[in-house]
């Protein structure tokens, strides 16, 4: 090991001697791309939405930003909420049969990220989980409840594509491939049965009147207006007090909690609402209304083609 280290130091102190004319400028730029290229590319491929965690899951094509692996989630979430717009324009007249396409979405997401793993077809595999929450939404705004009823076919195909990411286990554990609980082919199914258990539960505490929401839940509807900001800034802070603190874990939390609550209420509260005007400024689409058919709520749609 130390004969290794001596190499390198040599290497890198003999380096401007042994090493071709080249301009300053030139070497600068070597070493640019160097050391930003990969950052670069990462920021592109997170600006983009298409981030997630590849030591997770095969198939992802950019990780989040700086380390701060919580940001994962927040591709998902924009492409959900981006094929919902399609789905909920191109598919007014039959709103009944979008979970069907859905479902069907998802199983196929989830059959051919089984042979070519790809990220596409983890946001496919993964919508599902999603609209599951959009059809106790709609239920909720077009009949003031949610049923059983109504909910079930929902139910029964979130527990079908469950049994369907089962299979890469399945064929994961026959080619003598070593199973951890934390990563693929077990995250998927992991995911895809919580999105179904917290569906079936959150259905059965509603039918019950949500006994115990006012001491577990409703206290934290106060952090409602910052919740966003809290998700993507609690981890880079955590990290950084990590770094420069040697203090216990509680009061590594509570001194993140007094420095990212502030900055997450200056950033969602204070400054987006200025973001969002200035936005709103800059379009000229109006919001016209569409008539949906009987019985679905009415769906908002920009001119511009902006949900």
């Amino acid at each position: 090991m130390r004969g290794w280290g001596a190499a390198a130091t040599a290497r890198v102190v003999d380096n401007p001697i042994n090493m071709p004319d080249e301009s300053a400028s030139a070497r600068s730029r070597k070493r640019f791309v160097q050391l930003y290229a990969p950052a670069v590319g990462q920021l592109a491929g997170n600006l983009l939405m298409l981030q997630d965690v590849s030591s997770l899951k095969p198939g992802v094509w950019f990780d989040p930003f700086g380390g701060n692996a919580p940001l994962w989630s927040l591709s998902y979430e924009w492409w959900f909420y981006m094929m919902f717009f399609v789905l909920a324009t191109r598919l007014q007249r039959s709103a009944s049969s979008q979970k069907y396409v859905v479902f069907a979405l998802s199983l196929t997401g989830c059959a051919i990220y089984q042979r070519f793993p790809n990220q596409l077809c983890l946001f496919l595999g993964y919508f599902l989980t999603w609209w599951a929450g959009a059809e106790c939404a709609r239920e909720y705004v077009d009949r003031g409840a949610v049923t059983w009823r109504r909910q079930s076919p929902t139910v029964l195909m979130l527990g079908l594509l469950c049994v369907a990411w089962t299979t890469g286990i399945v064929v994961a554990h026959h080619h003598g491939v070593h199973l951890r609980w934390g990563t693929a082919p077990i995250l998927q199914v992991r995911h895809v049965g919580a999105a179904l258990l917290l569906l079936t539960a959150g259905i059965t505490w509603y039918k019950l009147r949500f006994p115990g929401f006012r001491f577990t839940f409703g206290p934290l509807a106060a952090l409602g207006p910052v919740s966003y900001a809290l998700y993507v800034l609690h981890y880079p802070v955590l990290a950084y007090l990590s770094a420069v603190t040697h203090v216990s874990s509680i009061a590594r939390l509570l001194l993140a909690m007094a420095l990212v609550l502030p900055l997450a209420y200056l950033l969602e509260v204070r400054a987006q609402p200025r973001i969002n005007a200035w936005f709103s400024g800059l379009s000229s689409g109006r919001t016209r209304r569409v008539q949906p058919p009987q019985g679905e709520p009415l769906t908002a749609v920009m001119d511009s083609g902006t949900p």
